[in-house]
């Protein structure tokens, strides 16, 4: 489709009951531990295991979705709260809070971008925007 229309989830991933693959078997892996850790026997302790598959699966489902970009940004936030990095996330930019809207801050004047008189150069349309925008009141 080349009008710009996006067909909802195309892409999505397989899942059962809204719970990803991935989810699942994280949950039965948990299953099986809390079986070997808890109980002696496996037949009597099913109802048991059933419920922390499911608990388990749908915890980590409920918890990716409350992120926008899903899997990634749960990713993100778990190793960010443990003080790892996180995975193919680049550095900052230096140059980044002028692009960003945030507050400005200076930059160093040993760097390219103030070395080529770039920040002269959008001080120069920013005030000619609001000229602009003045002569329109």
């Amino acid at each position: 489709m080349d009008n710009g229309d996006v067909i909802p989830n195309l892409d999505a991933p397989w899942d059962f009951l809204s719970t990803r693959i991935q989810e699942w078997i994280i949950g039965a892996i948990v299953g099986l531990i809390v079986n070997e850790l808890f109980f002696t026997s496996a037949a009597s302790s099913m109802p048991f295991i059933f419920i922390t598959i499911v608990l388990t699966a749908y915890g980590l489902s409920c918890a990716r979705r409350k992120f926008a970009d899903g899997s990634r940004g749960f990713v993100n936030y778990c190793c960010v709260k443990m003080g790892i990095v996180p995975p193919r996330i680049p550095a900052p930019s230096e140059l980044q809070p002028v692009w960003s809207g945030a507050p400005m801050r200076r930059i160093k004047s040993d760097t390219l971008y103030m070395q080529l008189g770039f920040d002269e150069f959008f001080l120069e349309r920013k005030e000619e925007k609001l000229k602009q925008q003045e002569g329109r009141l």
